[in-house]
């Protein structure tokens, strides 16, 4: 009686009670195996600084309900931060799990630019480059904490005369085109790219400053692109007549294409998706570029977002 007493009150006593078998242990316990190391995942994962998760995506599997919001993250160097993590939202057909790295929407009451970027207020609020001709760059730090995917959007609008890759090199590091670069690590490893072509149906010079996909087709991208990439123009016809920030076509968002151009057919618009070779922990870099000054051209920013697992 005094054994199963005592059995009865070890048990209740313990946090998780994660087995039951019926061996090693005195034969009036049998049937009860008591656990006295915390389980691999406790419901307090990630919830503070003292219980912090490898990843969104460790808290997610451990715990499928848990919210969207902020959760205690340990980096390499083994310090805790506090991230947001969307375990609600499918991103680029994969639900939960994701770290939110980047976020940026100027169409949000106090929303403003980067410092590193230029910001304009009329006739919206955009971000822009300040370095011109060349790239102005944002780093998203990642604190070592490890992924293999990324998932993410743009949105922007083209001013005046710019060029997709008319003017590009092979030089990741350079101002290889007008619009979004995004990259990871360093050196730079490419991630996407969303470019802006001259006019979606203009054939200014044969074509050769538009998108690759469009009526009259430009360049196409450098090596290291690839595929990895949307380009879209928002403006059609005569670019001369056409100084002004395109407000009325959004870039990137597979709307307002025209007959003749593919640039809207492109599959996932306006997310692109990248699952690496193998996991990193590299911060990200987005870069807005363009080859001439920002008097002549601009593939100015409004949303951008990006989530890595």
């Amino acid at each position: 009686m005094k054994f199963a007493l005592l059995c009865t009150v070890v048990a209740l006593l313990q946090l998780e009670v994660t087995s039951i078998i019926t061996s090693g242990w005195p034969e009036m316990c049998a049937g009860i195996r008591v656990i006295m190391e915390e389980p691999p995942c406790p419901r307090s994962l990630g919830l503070s600084s003292y219980k912090p998760a490898k990843s969104c995506r460790e808290i997610f599997r451990c715990n499928p309900s848990s919210p969207s919001g902020y959760y205690w993250l340990k980096s390499a160097s083994m310090e805790c931060r506090e991230v947001y993590c969307d375990m609600d939202t499918t991103h680029c057909n994969i639900r939960g799990g994701w770290m939110r790295v980047a976020y940026l929407n100027m169409t949000e009451p106090g929303a403003s630019c980067p410092t590193s970027l230029r910001q304009i207020n009329t006739p919206a609020k955009l971000c822009g480059r300040h370095t011109a001709p060349g790239c102005s760059s944002v780093t998203y730090p990642v604190d070592g904490i490890r992924y293999s995917k990324v998932c993410g959007q743009a949105r922007g609008y083209q001013y005046y005369s710019i060029d997709a890759f008319a003017q590009t090199s092979n030089n990741i590091n350079s101002h290889y085109v007008d619009g979004v670069a995004i990259t990871y690590g360093s050196p730079r490893q490419h991630l996407w790219t969303y470019s802006a072509g001259l006019s979606a149906d203009g054939n200014h010079e044969g074509g050769r400053y538009n998108c690759p996909c469009a009526k009259y087709p430009g360049y196409d991208p450098p090596a290291f692109v690839g595929v990895d990439y949307y380009c879209e123009s928002g403006i059609t016809g005569r670019w001369q007549d056409n100084n002004r920030i395109a407000l009325e076509d959004p870039l990137w968002d597979g709307d307002g294409c025209g007959p003749g151009n593919s640039c809207c057919n492109q599959t996932g618009l306006p997310w692109f998706y990248r699952t690496l070779p193998q996991e990193v922990g590299d911060d990200i870099e987005v870069r807005l570029c363009g080859n001439n000054g920002i008097d002549n051209e601009e593939a100015f920013l409004e949303l951008l977002e990006i989530y890595v697992q």
